[in-house]
């Protein structure tokens, strides 16, 4: 099951503090174990002390202890507190009335002046921690006598304090890791707030409430929200290209299906067995279906080899004097053999095509057409006059927009000169619309820099 974002990360974050908490608990409890036993032998050690200063040796050079000892818990039965005093031989010459029917357990000797610190049972089974200290009494005559006074502490009081720690500290640790989990859980609600935020808007973007996303988020997200708005703008300039390729597309093969229906309206008059025009149109469609798909799906290139200019406008000029057959126009073309154009025949096709295409269907009867290179080549010039009606200054800048007509009488799509434009425009070129000498509009496309690139 695929968990969020949120619970991964609230689920790692817990795991760690569990790992954290139950390390540090762990560790509090073996330092507080160890610190207990250190303070079990001071405590020890001290009742040692209290012991010695309490005997004195008779002149029979015994050992005796008063009845009353230092520390009550001694003389009291049952109290969990014993002591005992063993000879040089290891013999038990004195026990404290709190071990009396209580079984000790096996002295040690340790040297004189040192002391031992152990856990040990005793013979009933309980365990202890004992002390023992070896000392050298001198007695009056010079002599010596050693004596091992042992101290020992039933562990149930030791182990009820580590288990009291025990219960405080893993209670206070549970609360603290609540508490915690709490805390990072309003932490990374904050801190995701930006995530949960940018997927609303993705969301009301592919439903069409917004265009695109804001761009006021953490300096983390900020290159992730605009390389998003980066591909929504290229993914709509995509399907924007790809309908305007289709209008493209159509209104580019007019042309061809013009001279082939002017083809079949003049059949009596031609030789329907010689399809030589009919072969030349067909594949001048296919042509233009190949480069208009190519155009839609990876643009045009600007870097390739420089074509002549001559051939093709002659082919464009020749088809549509075919599809204009019944408007006897009078072309006259103007093209120095010398012309390149650097970059996509298509896309010079195209350009001279709908340029034409617009004077042959506005003209009275006068088309001119005047290709020139200037600088030595260095800028490409192709201008086209027609003696029609011509265009308003006034609507000269928007007539290049897509969808707007020169005249409204006249059938068409309106996209004519737009696809000039759009062509132009990618090569670094302009379109600019005049009055012609012939009375009529003059379209001026420049390609600068075109032998040069």
């Amino acid at each position: 099951m695929t968990r969020s974002i949120r619970a991964r990360v609230l689920l790692a974050a817990s795991l760690a503090l569990a790992g954290f908490l139950g390390l540090t608990g762990f560790a509090l409890d073996r330092a507080f174990r160890s610190s207990a036993e250190s303070t079990q032998r001071d405590y020890l050690q001290t009742q040692i002390y209290g012991l010695l200063t309490a005997a004195e040796v008779a002149s029979d050079n015994r050992l005796t202890l008063p009845r009353s000892l230092p520390e009550p818990r001694l003389s009291r039965t049952g109290s969990g507190l014993y002591a005992w005093v063993t000879d040089g031989s290891g013999a038990t010459i004195w026990k404290s009335p709190s071990a009396l029917g209580t079984g000790i357990p096996d002295g040690q000797k340790p040297a004189a002046g040192e002391f031992t610190f152990r856990k040990d049972r005793t013979p009933g089974g309980k365990w202890v921690f004992v002390f023992n200290y070896s000392v050298i009494w001198e007695t009056g005559d010079g002599g010596e006598l050693p004596f091992v006074l042992s101290v020992a502490e039933d562990l149930s009081l030791f182990h009820s304090r580590v288990n009291a720690f025990r219960r405080t500290l893993w209670l206070w640790l549970s609360g603290s890791a609540v508490v915690l989990v709490i805390l990072q859980l309003i932490v990374l609600m904050w801190i995701l707030k930006p995530l949960r935020k940018i997927a609303a808007e993705i969301s009301e973007v592919e439903s069409g409430a917004r265009e695109r996303l804001s761009t006021d988020y953490p300096e983390e997200l900020q290159s992730l929200a605009l390389n998003l708005n980066a591909l929504l703008v290229n993914e709509r300039k995509q399907r924007q290209r790809y309908r305007d390729k289709l209008d493209d597309l159509a209104h580019s093969l007019k042309t061809p299906l013009a001279v082939l229906r002017n083809l079949v309206d003049r059949q009596e008059e031609c030789d329907l067995n010689n399809l030589s025009e009919v072969t030349s149109q067909v594949d001048r469609m296919q042509d233009i279906v190949s480069y208009q798909l190519q155009s839609a799906s990876i643009g045009r290139s600007k870097f390739s080899l420089a074509h002549p200019v001559k051939p093709e406008i002659e082919k464009v000029a020749r088809s549509l004097t075919k599809a204009y057959y019944e408007r006897s126009v009078d072309v006259d073309v103007d093209v120095p053999a010398m012309c390149r154009f650097r970059g996509e025949v298509g896309d010079l096709v195209e350009i001279v095509g709908n340029i034409m295409d617009n004077a042959y269907k506005h003209c009275r009867s006068k088309v001119a057409l005047r290709v020139e290179q200037n600088g030595g080549g260095d800028e490409l010039i192709i201008m086209v006059d027609d003696d029609g009606p011509g265009i308003p200054e006034a609507r000269r800048t928007e007539i290049a927009e897509r969808r707007v007509c020169g005249d409204s009488r006249t059938e068409g799509q309106g996209i004519g000169l737009a696809i000039v434009r759009d062509i132009a425009t990618d090569y670094g070129g302009s379109l600019e619309i005049r009055a012609a000498a012939l009375g009529g509009a003059r379209v001026v496309v420049r390609f600068p820099g075109m032998m040069r690139r």
